[in-house]
């Protein structure tokens, strides 16, 4: 996770866009968290944390097509 961490902040400063990796990254360190919980608090804490990621992902993809900026002009 913190390899994955580091990739996604070199991303995102290199080339100055929405980085999806730090999301995973970040959610992952969240999830190891909860290595030998039961499969109950697993599944929902992971629809959570999935759901997050989702709408993370989503409202920064919106900001970044209304805002004219990021990798989306390329």
């Amino acid at each position: 996770m913190r390899l994955l961490l580091v990739f996604g902040l070199v991303n995102l400063t290199v080339l100055h866009a929405p980085d999806v990796l730090t999301v995973y990254a970040l959610n992952g360190a969240v999830l190891a968290l909860f290595f030998r919980a039961p499969q109950r608090v697993l599944l929902a804490v992971g629809l959570v944390v999935g759901l997050g990621a989702d709408l993370a992902t989503t409202g920064v993809a919106l900001a970044d097509h209304y805002a004219g900026t990021g990798i989306g002009q390329v």
